[in-house]
């Protein structure tokens, strides 16, 4: 008889939806490909412009790296919300790496949906050529969602 395996890691996403939670700062991870910014020396300045929500960024070699199980623990230990940029799917260097990354998020948001968490916390984005401005506008548009989300009542 099997003996069920009681380590296993469950990821239990914030569900706290009360009046102190509306009142935080959220917090956002943005996910971008090392491809997609048009110069790499001014990101370092990115998280300290981000005004009304935290941010911390991570530059991907390619976005195809990114698997389904890091953006579950980005939303179980520390954000709120995870945005990836991506290169348009023509312009993607490694021909399949947007398409993938694409279909990774898909899937995070039906786990999200599934659970009743609101997959606007999970959110992909193609462009190329980005600056810091463009990648807080992106964040700000990500922050926006889950804000409406809340208001609207999913959990978060």
């Amino acid at each position: 008889m099997a003996v069920p395996n009681t380590n296993w890691r469950y990821f239990i996403i914030n569900t706290n939806n009360n009046s102190k939670s509306a009142e935080k700062k959220l917090k956002l991870v943005l996910l971008y490909c090392q491809n997609c910014v048009a110069n790499n020396r001014d990101i370092n300045l990115i998280a300290t412009k981000a005004k009304e929500f935290t941010l911390r960024t991570a530059v991907l070699p390619c976005s195809s790296k990114i698997q389904a199980h890091i953006i579950l623990k980005i939303l179980d230990n520390e954000a709120d919300g995870v945005e990836i940029v991506v290169c348009p799917d023509e312009k993607c260097h490694f021909l399949a790496g947007s398409i993938r990354a694409k279909k990774r998020v898909e899937y995070v948001r039906r786990l999200l949906d599934e659970i009743g968490v609101g997959t606007d916390r999970v959110g992909l984005t193609q462009e190329i050529d980005l600056s810091c401005d463009d990648l807080i506008e992106i964040a700000s548009r990500r922050i926006a969602k889950i804000k409406s989300s809340y208001e609207e009542g999913d959990n978060l």
